[in-house]
Parts: structure tokens; sequence; C-alpha cells
């Protein structure tokens, strides 16, 4: 699926995508996020955040956790396309979520991983 472009540094704004949410009341741990290109995508660039489980629009509600470029990708039936692996190794509180935004549009996306649980 396309990923719609979203340039807010602050993350209270644009299209955002949610990848992980802490159990509501035990909270969660995040171990790492594994981005794979779906297909044939221009450069770009995935901002991470958390957010307090409150609305995103609020930039009070976001911090920004790691940015992370992805190469240009060129779909094939012969050559992989290889795999970002993200190490966050972080516990989030109840209801906080890892949400994320692309900083360019991307036409074939991208499947993120999150690889973590709940408490």
């Amino acid at each position: 699926e396309a990923l719609t472009e979203n340039t807010d540094k602050q993350e209270d704004a644009g299209t955002v995508y949610t990848l992980f949410t802490a159990d509501a009341n035990n909270g969660g741990f995040v171990e790492k996020l594994n981005i794979q290109a779906a297909g044939s995508n221009i450069s770009t660039l995935i901002r991470f955040f958390i957010n307090n489980g409150a609305a995103t629009t609020t930039a009070a509600n976001n911090v920004m956790l790691k940015e992370v470029a992805l190469a240009a990708t060129t779909s094939s039936e012969t050559t992989a396309i290889p795999a970002v692996e993200v190490i966050l190794n972080i516990a989030l509180p109840a209801g906080y979520r890892i949400i994320a935004t692309v900083a360019t549009g991307i036409v074939a996306g991208v499947n993120i991983t999150a690889i973590g649980g709940k408490y």
C-alpha cells in the first residue's frame, strides 16, 4: 500500500501510522522494528515517535525517537530487497504507542513489523 508524505517533525499533523500499542494496564516492550520495502520505492525517511496514548495531533503528546533513511528500491524476481532493522529495546508505559511518519510519499510502501510484546 502506498504511504502518504508527512514532513511534520513534531508529529502534530498529517498522516500517522501506528506500529505498536502497549497494553492499556501493564505497558509493553519493543525490542526492534523490521522494515521491508514492498516493491519499487524512491528513497525516503521514516520518523518514529513515542506517543503517550493521547491524540497524535497535539505535539506535546509525541516525542521523536529515531529517524531512519531508506534507500530507493527496485522490485525484482531475482534479487532480494534488504530489510532494515531498527533496534529499540524500550519499555513503554501503559497505553503508549510507537507511531511513524514517512517524509516522502512512496508508491509500493513498506511493511514494518514491531518485535516485542505487551506485559
